[in-house]
């Protein structure tokens, strides 16, 4: 049986919804930001065939080697990237009613009164827990990167550093800025995709240029990263042209561009933000997912308290770093 702590009663959650003089309730759950998912664009969703599943990568080849007549063809190599080994998380929610609310709250609906009375759909706030850790998984990939307490790369360090290796010659790449951690504008957004397009594969061999991304910010960023992609011209006119206006993008090949804000980043990250390239995401950042949020097929009744389980087993798993890059925004030291 539900333990009696959590458990919603007419006595206690719901005792304005069977009173009498409460002629008016708003189910407030239906505009928590754990209503609906966020960031979908960011990933590819995979449903792994065992718990522990690896996942990798592969490169294409690198240069074909210079050769003179007669010599004998250069040798070449596909290189085999980072594995890293899916560890599920399973997120799990368990609201319990007593038959008293049931009864009572069916009793409010059916009365006639004329004002409203929403609270209907304890289905509803079984997925909003589910999907709020969703989303909250997702962020955590973003804000907690720079270290490797939520998640370690297959090549043992975090998804945003400037020791990535590369497996062809053993140099190392990295997907932050060389030396500070630069706030979030103009020319760090050009940076920031210029570094990008120099991002190497475990080949050596750089990636294709970015063509479509995605500035990702927490609420606190969202203004301003707008501001940085839709305005035409510097903080006055007379300094020309934007290099993130939509004409010199447009210009540099870079049709897609936008901004998608993760509001389960805590506001005390609101300096940080990300980019986050589509195409290579689309084969690098993943989200394994065993099952989606789902509930039991049918509800525990015990003692006149009825219980509805629900769960999701999921995690998220990039595969490379080159897909996005990261600054903290509060100008510290790489």
């Amino acid at each position: 049986m539900a333990s009696s702590a959590g458990v919603m009663t007419t006595g206690g959650v719901f005792s304005q919804a069977v009173s009498a003089s409460v002629r008016a309730l708003w189910d407030l759950g239906v505009k928590d930001v754990s209503s609906r998912l966020y960031g979908n664009e960011l990933f590819t969703t995979f449903e792994p065939k065992a718990k522990s599943q690896q996942i990798a990568n592969i490169s294409g080849p690198a240069y074909g080697v210079l050769t003179q007549e007669g010599q004998e063809y250069g040798e070449n190599s596909l290189y085999k990237g980072y594995a890293v080994t899916v560890s599920l998380r399973k997120f799990t929610s368990k609201l319990s009613w007593t038959e008293e609310d049931v009864y009572f709250i069916a009793k409010q609906k059916e009365s006639g009164v004329k004002d409203f009375f929403t609270f209907s759909n304890p289905v509803t706030h079984a997925m909003n827990a589910l999907i709020g850790s969703m989303n909250l998984d997702l962020a955590k990939i973003f804000y907690l990167g720079f270290g490797t307490t939520n998640f370690t790369g297959g090549d043992a360090v975090a998804l945003f550093s400037n020791s990535h290796p590369i497996r062809r010659d053993g140099s190392t790449s990295g997907n932050m800025f060389a030396s500070t951690h630069d706030a979030l504008s103009v020319d760090a957004v050009k940076g920031a995709l210029d570094r990008m397009n120099r991002a190497k594969d475990n080949n050596g061999v750089q990636f294709a240029p970015v063509k479509r991304f995605r500035i990702v910010v927490p609420v606190e960023l969202e203004a301003k990263a707008w501001q940085i992609l839709d305005s035409m011209y510097g903080p006055s006119a007379n300094l020309g042209l934007s290099l993130t206006s939509p004409s010199i993008m447009d210009k540099r090949g870079i049709p897609d561009r936008g901004v998608t804000v993760l509001p389960d980043i805590p506001s005390s990250y609101s300096t940080y933000w990300f980019i986050v390239d589509l195409d290579r995401a689309a084969l690098m950042n993943f989200k394994a997912q065993a099952w989606g949020p789902r509930m039991d097929d049918f509800t525990h009744v015990e003692s006149g308290v009825h219980t509805n389980n629900a769960s999701v087993l999921l995690q998220h798993v990039p595969i490379h770093w080159a897909h996005v890059f990261g600054s903290k925004g509060d100008a510290s030291a790489v």
